[in-house]
């Protein structure tokens, strides 16, 4: 999983120039969910360049902030293993949304810079 975060944040910084604190992913803490959705909330809410608050507002908001929270719950559930379930409650958002998320993401992996920026490890990039 951290290595996981670390590539992403590698491929955003590199592909977007943020400057994201370095340290916040030398160590990861304890994977638990909340940590795990407040972590990836925020790593995404500056590659997005967004507000945290948008990805948990309960209306759906811009087409950037609607991906933005498409991306994270993807994230949360293949790259982190979370349940649809679990993420879903840390989003404020019903299963089924979630797993639309992550068949929204999947499609848009078709397109190489968007793979690329999710590209996470072995087992979820191939």
């Amino acid at each position: 999983m951290q290595l996981a975060v670390k590539r992403l944040i590698s491929h955003q910084m590199m592909d977007h120039g943020v400057d994201l604190i370095r340290s916040e992913t030398r160590s990861v803490p304890d994977m638990s969910v909340p940590i795990v959705h407040g972590f990836i909330s925020r790593v995404i809410a500056s590659v997005y360049e967004i507000d945290v608050a948008h990805l948990l507002a309960p209306t759906r908001g811009t087409a950037t902030i609607a991906l933005a929270r498409q991306v994270a719950m993807y994230l949360a559930h293949v790259g982190c293993g979370l349940t649809l379930t679990e993420v879903g409650r840390q989003f404020g958002r019903d299963r089924t949304t979630v797993a639309h998320a992550c068949e929204v993401v999947e499609e848009r992996r078709e397109d190489e810079s968007f793979d690329q920026m999710i590209e996470l490890s072995p087992a979820v990039g191939n």
